[in-house]
Parts: C-alpha cells; sequence; structure tokens
C-alpha cells in the first residue's frame, strides 16, 4: 500500500546517527523497510519509478550480511520507501561515517570518524593568487576567529582590496584542519550578471555533495535543511565569496558545530554579526612596504624602490590595481615612466584589462556601484568632485539637500560597500582610485556651488569670531559656528583645497575664501602658508576688490620677512582702496602700511599711517559694530608697538611717544565703553587693557591701576584668559613692590594655561623684573626661550637684554656680553632705530 505523506512515519522513528556499526545500520535500515508494509517486489516498482534499479534478490542478500550497502542501493530504498529529502541525506551521512571509520580501523589506525571517504572530499578551492604577500595579521585573525566549532566570519572590503585571495590562501594553508573538503561558491554578487540566488546555490552545494538533482526540494527552507542535514556530520570549510547581502547568505550557513563558514562581500554585512554572531574583517589596503612588495613580485622584480613606492601611491595601495600595474610592466615597460602615467588623469585607462573584465578595476568599481541607490550614486560623484580629503556630515546634507538623518543613510550605503570610509568621526572620504573613477559620473554643478557657498558663509563666520570681519566682506547671514577655532582647524585642508582650485580656473571663489583662510593663518601664525595662499590667489585675482585684499594679505604676511615687497603691495592696496573711494578700505588699507613701516624699521611712517587710519575710523559712525572692531584692531596694533617698543621693563622708548599720544588713554576707554554696550566683554576688556598700559607708560598709575582692574573683571566675565593675564601683569608692574610677585607669577599661570605665548613671555620679563637673584635670571632665561620658540624677536631682544644686565650686576660680564650680543643681533636685524641704540650702549656696559 502507498505510503502515507506524514513525515512523522516516513523514517522518523529510525535515527541513523545513532548506528555506530555497519550491523547497527543494517538493523535500523531492516527496521524502515518492515515499518513501510512493502515488500521487495513493491520497492523495486516503486523504485523503478523514480528510476533506481533495485532487484529484490540483491536488496534480500544486502540486507543479510554484516556489511554496509552500496550508496545506490541504500538511495534507491529510502526513495522507495518515500523518506523525505533530510531525512535521506542523514542515512546517507551516517553510512559514509561508519565506512570511514571502518576503513580507517582497518588500516591498524584509531578509529576517527573525521577521516574522509577517499574520492569523494571536495576540495573546490580556486587557485591561490601567484605572488602573495603580508597580510600576517589579517592570517592570524582568521586563525583565532575560526577556532571555535561552527565559526562564522566574515572579510568586508572594497572591490580589489584581496578578500578573496586572502579567504583562498588562508583555506590552502588551513586544509587539514578540514578533512572533509573544502566547498567554494562565488555567489556573484556584485557581478553585471545576476547574483545567484539562495535557492540556486544551495542547489550547487548539495550536487557538488554528491546529492542527486531529483532529491533537491524546490522549497527554499527546505533546501537549507537538507544542506544542514548533510554537513551535520562533516568537519568542512565553506567559503561564500562576494556576497551581496545577508538574507543570500543566510539560508548556506550550515549551522551546525563542525562545519567553519567564510564570507566574503563588499557590504558588511552587520545582519550575520548581529543575528549569526558572526565575526567581521574589515580589510584595508596593505602597507606600503607589503604593496612594494607586491608589485615586485607581480613585475617579476624589476623596478627601483622609489619608483614603485610612486606606482603604489597612485595605485591607492589597492592589490588589484597593483596587480594590474605589475602586469602592464611585466612586458617591458619602464616603471618610472608608467609612474608618471599614472599621476595624470588617464589612471583608470592605465588600470584596464580590456580583455578581462573581471579584472579590470573599472568594472570593479562599476559593479560596486550598481548596488547603490541613485541618491547614493549621486553623492559619490559630487564628493569625489569635492577637492578637499574629507567630508563632514554637515557638507554631505549640503550636497544631498535631505535632512541629517537622510544623508546619515545614503553615506551608510556608500560606507557599506566601502565606496567612502569614515576617515574621523562624522567625517568621510572616498578612496583615491574611486575617486579617480567616479570624476567621470555625471555633474550636478548646483550641488557644488551650494557647497561652495555654505563654505564661504562659515569660514566668514568662524573668522568673524575671532577676528573684526574684513570690510569688503558681505555679513555671512544667519550663518554661525559653534566652535570658531574647532572648525576652522578641522577644515582647513578643506578650505586650502577649494582655494587652490578655485584660483587654477580664475574664480572669484579664490580670493573670496582665500580673504578668511588668511586671517585664520595669521592668527595661527603660520606664515609660510598665509604667503602661498595669499600669493596664489592674487595671481588669479581679476576684480579690483579682489585685487586689493590679496595685496593687502600678502603685504601683510610678508611684514616680518621681506619688508620692502611688503611695503609696496600694502601701497597698491591703499591706492586701489582710495580710487574705489571707500573710506573704511582706505583705513584698513593704512593699518596694514604702517605695519609694513613698522618691519621695516621706519617708526614715523608707521605711526602716521596709523593716526591716519585711527582718524578715518573716529570719522564713521559709531553704532557701527564691524568699524568699531576695525578700530579695534588698529588700536591693537597701536598697542602692540608701543608694548614692543618698550625698554627691558616694557616702559616706552622716548622715540616711541608719539604711539602714546596716538593710542591715547581717553579714546581707549571710549571704545571700551563701546564693547561694553554691545556686551562685547572679550573686546572690552582689551581696549581697557590698552588703556591701563598706555596710562601706566605716560606715568598715571593711580589711573593704570584702575583701569587694570577693571580691564581683570572685563576678561573673566568674558572668560579672556590672554587679556586677563596681561591685565595681571599691568597691575603687577604698576605696584613692584605690593604684590607684584605674586600677580606676575599668577599671569604666567593664566598664560601658560591659555597657551597665549605672549602674555606667558611677558609674564617671565615681569618676573625678571620683580624677582631676587637668581629667581629673575631664570625668568629672564625663561623669557628668552619662549620668545625664540614663539618667534616673537622683539621680546625675544628684551628678554636677551635683561638676561645680559642681570648677568652683568653679578660680575659675570663674560656671559653678559654674549646675552648683549643676542640682543644686540636682534636689535639689528629688527632694523628699530631706537632698539639698536639701546642694545649697542648695552654692549658698551658689558665692556
Amino acid at each position: 500500500m502507498p505510503l502515507a505523506s506524514d513525515d512523522r512515519h516516513l523514517g522518523a522513528a529510525f535515527d541513523p546517527g545513532s548506528a555506530r556499526t555497519a550491523g547497527e545500520f543494517l538493523l535500523l535500515l531492516r527496521g524502515l523497510i518492515d515499518d513501510s508494509g512493502l515488500t521487495y517486489r513493491q520497492l523495486q516498482r516503486r523504485a523503478e519509478t523514480h528510476g533506481d534499479t533495485l532487484p529484490p534478490s540483491t536488496l534480500a542478500s544486502a540486507l543479510k550480511r554484516d556489511t554496509l550497502p552500496r550508496r545506490e542501493m541504500l538511495l534507491a530504498v529510502l526513495r522507495a520507501c518515500e523518506v523525505p529529502a533530510p531525512l535521506r541525506a542523514r542515512w546517507l551521512a551516517a553510512c559514509s561515517r561508519i565506512a570511514h571509520a571502518g576503513r580507517v580501523s582497518a588500516a591498524g589506525r584509531a578509529s576517527d570518524v573525521d577521516a574522509p571517504e577517499p574520492g569523494r572530499v571536495p576540495r573546490q578551492l580556486p587557485q591561490c593568487t601567484r605572488g602573495f604577500v603580508g597580510r600576517a595579521a589579517e592570517l592570524a585573525w582568521l586563525d583565532e576567529s575560526t577556532s571555535a566549532e561552527g565559526a562564522l566570519a566574515v572579510i568586508s572590503g572594497p572591490g580589489g582590496v584581496g578578500k578573496t585571495a586572502l579567504a583562498v590562501h588562508w583555506a590552502q594553508a588551513a586544509s587539514a584542519r578540514f578533512p572533509h573538503g573544502q566547498l567554494y561558491l562565488d555567489l556573484g554578487g556584485f557581478s553585471a550578471h545576476a547574483a545567484l540566488t539562495a535557492e540556486r546555490a544551495i542547489a550547487i552545494l548539495l550536487e557538488s555533495l554528491g546529492l542527486p538533482v531529483d532529491d533537491i526540494p524546490a522549497d527554499l527552507a527546505a533546501r537549507s535543511g537538507l544542506l544542514r542535514s548533510v554537513l551535520a556530520d562533516r568537519r568542512m570549510l565553506l567559503i561564500l565569496d562576494n556576497a551581496a547581502r545577508a538574507e543570500q547568505v543566510r539560508p548556506l550557513v550550515p549551522g551546525g558545530r563542525r562545519c567553519t563558514t567564510l564570507v566574503t562581500s563588499r557590504h558588511q554585512l552587520p545582519g550575520l554579526v548581529v543575528r549569526e554572531g558572526a565575526r567581521r574583517l574589515d580589510l584595508r589596503v596593505p602597507s606600503p612596504a607589503d604593496a612594494r612588495a607586491l608589485l615586485l613580485a607581480a613585475t617579476g622584480g624589476r623596478g627601483e624602490a622609489g619608483e614603485l613606492d610612486a606606482i603604489a601611491r597612485h595605485c591607492g595601495r589597492l592589490p588589484l590595481a597593483l596587480r594590474i600595474a605589475g602586469a602592464n610592466l611585466a612586458g617591458g615597460g619602464d616603471p618610472g615612466v608608467f609612474a608618471a602615467r599614472l599621476g595624470a588623469e588617464s589612471i583608470m585607462d592605465e588600470l584596464s584589462v580590456p580583455e578581462d573584465a573581471d579584472s579590470d578595476l573599472a568594472r570593479v568599481f562599476a559593479d560596486t556601484l550598481a548596488t547603490v541607490s541613485p541618491p547614493g550614486r549621486a553623492l559619490l560623484a559630487a564628493i569625489t568632485r569635492f577637492p578637499g580629503t574629507t567630508v563632514s556630515l554637515d557638507a554631505a546634507r549640503v550636497l544631498t539637500g535631505e535632512t541629517a538623518a537622510g544623508t546619515r543613510r545614503l553615506l551608510a550605503e556608500l560606507t557599506a560597500v566601502h565606496l567612502v570610509e569614515q576617515a574621523a568621526p562624522e567625517r568621510f572620504a572616498p578612496h583615491d582610485l574611486v575617486r579617480a573613477y567616479a570624476s567621470r559620473l555625471s555633474a550636478d554643478t548646483a550641488a557644488d556651488t551650494r557647497l561652495a557657498d555654505w563654505y564661504l558663509r562659515l569660514a566668514n563666520a568662524a573668522v568673524g569670531e575671532i577676528r573684526p570681519r574684513r570690510a569688503w566682506v558681505e555679513p555671512p547671514g544667519d550663518s554661525a559656528v559653534a566652535d570658531p577655532w574647532r572648525w576652522l582647524d578641522e577644515e582647513r585642508g578643506n578650505l586650502a583645497a577649494l582655494i587652490r582650485a578655485a584660483a587654477a580656473s580664475k574664480a572669484p571663489l579664490a580670493w573670496r575664501l582665500a580673504d578668511p583662510f588668511c586671517a585664520y593663518l595669521a592668527a595661527r601664525r603660520d606664515l609660510a602658508e598665509w604667503r602661498e595662499i595669499a600669493a596664489l590667489t592674487l595671481a588669479a585675482a581679476e576684480d579690483p576688490v579682489g585685487v586689493m585684499a590679496m595685496n593687502a594679505s600678502l603685504g601683510y604676511a610678508l611684514a616680518e620677512t621681506d619688508p620692502p615687497a611688503s611695503l609696496e603691495l600694502c601701497r597698491t592696496a591703499l591706492d586701489l582702496a582710495r580710487r574705489m573711494g571707500r573710506p573704511r578700505w582706505e583705513a584698513n588699507m593704512l593699518l596694514r602700511l604702517g605695519m609694513a613701516h613698522r618691519e621695516a624699521g621706519r617708526a614715523e611712517e608707521a605711526v602716521a599711517h596709523l593716526a591716519s587710519a585711527l582718524e578715518i575710523f573716529g570719522a564713521l559712525d559709531p553704532c557701527d559694530k564691524e568699524a568699531a572692531r576695525e578700530a579695534a584692531e588698529a588700536v591693537e596694533t597701536v598697542f602692540g608697538w608701543y608694548r614692543d617698543a618698550g625698554n627691558d621693563y616694557g616702559e616706552p622708548e622716548p622715540g616711541y611717544a608719539l604711539l602714546a599720544r596716538t593710542a591715547d588713554v581717553a579714546m581707549l576707554q571710549r571704545v571700551a565703553e563701546f564693547f561694553t554696550r554691545l556686551d562685547d566683554h572679550r573686546l572690552a576688556a582689551y581696549m581697557t587693557q590698552a588703556a591701563a598700559y598706555t596710562a601706566a607708560g605716560l606715568g598715571h598709575r593711580a589711573e593704570a591701576a584702575s583701569l587694570a582692574v577693571a580691564a581683570l573683571r572685563e576678561a573673566r566675565a568674558g572668560h579672556d584668559r590672554p587679556v586677563e593675564a596681561h591685565a595681571l601683569i599691568t597691575l603687577a608692574t604698576i605696584e613692584p613692590g605690593h604684590g607684584g610677585p605674586r600677580l606676575a607669577a599668577e599671569a604666567l599661570d593664566v598664560a601658560t594655561r591659555s597657551g597665549d605665548a605672549h602674555a606667558e613671555i611677558r609674564a617671565r620679563l615681569a618676573l625678571a623684573h620683580l624677582l631676587p637673584g637668581d629667581e629673575a635670571l631664570t625668568a629672564a632665561k625663561g623669557a628668552v626661550l619662549a620668545a625664540s620658540r614663539a618667534r616673537h624677536p622683539a621680546l625675544e631682544r628684551q628678554a636677551a637684554a635683561r638676561t645680559a644686565s642681570l648677568l652683568l650686576a653679578r660680575g659675570e660680564s663674560g656671559e653678559a656680553r654674549v646675552w648683549a650680543e643676542r640682543a644686540y643681533a636682534l636689535a639689528v636685524e629688527a632694523g628699530t632705530e631706537v632698539a639698536v641704540e639701546r642694545a649697542r650702549w648695552l654692549l658698551g656696559e658689558v665692556g
């Protein structure tokens, strides 16, 4: 009679896994046949419907023996009894296991159920990549990650980074761990052709394990269960290469404790990590040394180290690109010439393999990009067109026009397939070769323009928080930066790259962006980059405002190193401002020209230009906050000169009396009161401190002390540590006998913690005058060192002179002369007549 279709009846009561010998196995098989209720003749007829041959006499004879039946006979019996496919797989696996154990025992070895059946062990690993180098840490990770029973590991990384090569190389070395074989299946997740479905992938694996096609069920769940059953008792390695997504892999994972599964993918497959507990290795490009070694192997040992390193840099150290480059060189090309060609825009053409699409770098990137959504592709194209190195989340939002959450999703999509990487928290960057490939994609110029405008607005807003806004710059509107210094420091490289790119096409963006950027560089005292950017954009500027602004900026940057050139540039800027009839611009240019004269050692011309600038600022609308800020910058400059031109104790030299009159106390107080009304404690404190210092220099000590206390109060209210330090120094020097050393020491502590080098040097100088004996000498030498480190020659000269005076007072004239000569050399280098005369007088004193 026909058997029922209830799986619980069809052989479920007979567990072949419990059999340990051939006899036990045959006993279970006879029980299965008896339970079916079929005669041998009926079994024969049922077998024939499945295409099997099962003669009754042969079956009867086999069941009477104490040896295992042949595999074909066993399979025919199981089909005839209508045993479901998963249970058939368990019967076949148990038969193989017992046969293996018997053969091992017969050979005189200890029984080992892991011993493979000869001739039926799959070894499907593809050929190892020749010239495999390095990856020691990654190979060790694979050893450790697959050490547990039933391990599941994922190697994730961009196309061409060497995921498959690493997996196969490790699998070959670890073959002894998998006596029942190694299965390899390319899932085709990133192929131009359709990827393998999970159903088809399981069918291929089952066929590889010897199961007939007819025994493979159509349902995915049934197929997955059958695969798990077949692999349950086998110690095998399963490599699933080029997986597109977790859903493609999950039904293929054996799930038992004996098989190890290794998956490679350009996606990170977080689902396998979360649900299946997979361990993931994000594979990076090899080290420079390994990249060179790989190239050397690929070229057959041709090429010098420098040439190979250059090729590796252009290839971004991507192994596929390195192998293509090596193959192109192996035919006899010159490595140096090839490296130069890679540096050109045709790098993707140089790294192509037309006759082998699977090895073509552009094809690899194209296949990866095909898995990305259209908005994701548009974002990648915009990121790769951006000339900077990394893109922040905020910048990406500008490019996409999406919300922060929407932009994060797109970035996560690109990161998941390794087209971009997270270079820092909320900062993203594409691989260099991805950048080269994606530059061919269609351009969204509107997105590029939005990003450039965004950078311009925020750069002006950020610099406007730390320096007075330049008069010719439009207000940044509602744009604001929470932490100006941090934003400028983080975006410094991107701003410079945008400026250089704009200058190359003589776009107005170059000077407009360079203007705030150079102000930032000035605040950071990075003279080298400041000069470079200003010169570059001056050469590219075409409209009069840009030419004026960049002449002024470059002139300011060259004031210390090339005074004649600085004067010429500042005169040109002043002339342009006057011709355009803009008083505030003219005042700004007068300020810069005064600075240039000061650095050239022309004190009277410097003061005259500063006085003219302040006169113009004084005539402007007193309610104009920006004009007041510019006036404050002019006052700051005057005050700085007044202070730096002083003698060893910070008192003004007679030749600079005009400076004190220009920055008179009343004017400084008026400016300070203006900023107090604006609730700008920082500038109010600075102006009040300037007034205090000027009053002290003029001998008005009571007024100076009152102003210094007020400056200290404003500085603390505005959390301005540098001005707080300067106010403490002023108080210390006004009344040196009444707490002066304590105030100067407090000033030094505040200055050191705030990182203000100028205040630190002045505090050390004050201590050098206020402390006794050895303590004063230590403070003076510390001031010299700090001034030298901060590149502040005026204060270094004062500190060196004070050191010489202290040594002379101790009778150490020899060492005193060394310090006096240093002070003299600094004075001569500065070219300031008063400073030179004083240093010459000091040399005469030491003999």
